[in-house]
């Protein structure tokens, strides 16, 4: 799915010509803190029994290029001086309730539709962490044995392993009668 654009300042404008049912190009009176970039939703005839959702793809000025009958609703004919307004529907909210609740799939495979997210199946156990696996991938690093440190390692898969610690980096202890010199 292509990301859609939305503004909070768009001001509901009307159709300068009528559109039949089949039209793809749409002329508006004004675009008024509409979105500059596309795809970006509008809905002409709101609130009537002719109300349809369209995609806009293009702008010219104030014609537009549009999908017609999206999300559910139909293609029909809008007469000149119909109510045309930005706006969402229910896709919108589909989508991101469908984005945040998905749990199937390959977890390992994050695909364009999943940026931003990391399936909860990734993890399959206490204390597993998730580790990029490479450009825009990530994996699973098994929980370590108790006492084990994460260590740095360009030779494996992930680049880090479960290693017991080596050599130093315990304090020493100071009598601290001889710091205050007693």
């Amino acid at each position: 799915m292509a990301r859609r654009y939305y503004s909070s300042t768009a001001v509901a404008t009307t159709l300068s010509a009528l559109a039949s049912n089949s039209t793809t190009s749409i002329t508006v009176t004004a675009l008024t803190g509409y979105p500059n970039q596309t795809p970006w939703t509008a809905i002409i005839d709101p609130d009537t029994a002719s109300e349809e959702v369209v995609e806009v793809t293009g702008v010219a000025g104030t014609t537009l290029t549009v999908t017609r009958g999206v999300d559910g609703t139909s293609a029909v004919q809008h007469s000149a001086g119909a109510v045309f307004r930005h706006g969402v529907s229910g896709r919108d909210f589909d989508e991101a309730n469908s984005h945040v609740n998905t749990t199937s799939g390959n977890p390992h495979s994050v695909t364009a539709a999943d940026v931003g997210a990391v399936a909860n199946s990734v993890v399959t156990a206490k204390g597993d962490l998730i580790v990029a696996s490479g450009n825009a991938a990530v994996d699973e690093l098994a929980v370590g044995t108790d006492g084990h440190v994460l260590t740095a390692d360009s030779n494996e898969t992930l680049g880090v392993k479960w290693a017991a610690p080596t050599g130093g980096g315990g304090a020493v202890g100071l009598d601290p009668f001889l710091l205050m010199g007693a």
